[in-house]
């Protein structure tokens, strides 16, 4: 089958892996909670600002929003590297690979960010990148939906920058690229939501 149509069942996945019951006792846990590890929106806006300092364009607004909200986000289970290479279909299910980033205490909606920019930005499918997302924001509950842009932003702000450093010698990637941030800026990313 196609991505097409599997984009519902892969926003379900993204949810289920948000939503995971993980126990404080489990070996997992266990082993994250040893390591020494700043809040996830220090640790994310730290990244930022040093992509940000070897990316030729004035992208100081990002950073002040992803500053003002370090203190505040939330956390979840996450795959931390969910794409299209890391996903496979077995029967009519979808199986998950490559997990080596995944944790415990990751940015509440990182994997739902990084999913949407890879298939706006690698595969450069806007309109299937805004059925994932949609999908997703219908499997949320009432009170989630009211503070899902709130939430997702610093995350896709991060994987926004992260893209353009990947760009940053490549001035028609990143004039192609920036389409995306004016999008963020503007809040229009769930306009059709």
């Amino acid at each position: 089958s196609t991505l097409t149509d599997k984009i519902h069942q892969l926003a379900k996945v993204s949810n289920e892996i948000r939503n995971l019951p993980i126990a404080n006792d489990c070996e997992f846990v266990k082993a994250q909670n040893n390591r020494k590890t700043k809040p996830i929106g220090h640790s994310l806006f730290e990244v930022a600002t040093e992509w940000v300092g070897q990316i030729p364009m004035d992208l100081d607004e990002f950073l002040k929003i992803l500053d003002r909200s370090k203190d505040n986000l939330r956390t979840s289970p996450g795959h931390g590297g969910f794409e299209l290479g890391h996903l496979f279909e077995v029967e009519d299910r979808i199986g998950l690979i490559d997990g080596e980033l995944a944790g415990v205490r990751g940015a509440m909606y990182y994997d739902i960010a990084f999913f949407y920019n890879r298939l706006k930005n690698d595969f450069d499918n806007s309109a299937l990148a805004q059925q994932y997302l949609t999908y997703f924001y219908h499997l949320l509950t009432a009170s989630e939906q009211k503070t899902f842009w709130e939430e997702i932003k610093p995350p896709l702000i991060v994987r926004y920058l992260g893209d353009l450093w990947g760009a940053r010698k490549n001035k028609k990637r990143l004039a192609a690229l920036e389409i995306l941030g004016k999008d963020i800026l503007k809040d229009k990313i769930l306009e059709s939501n």
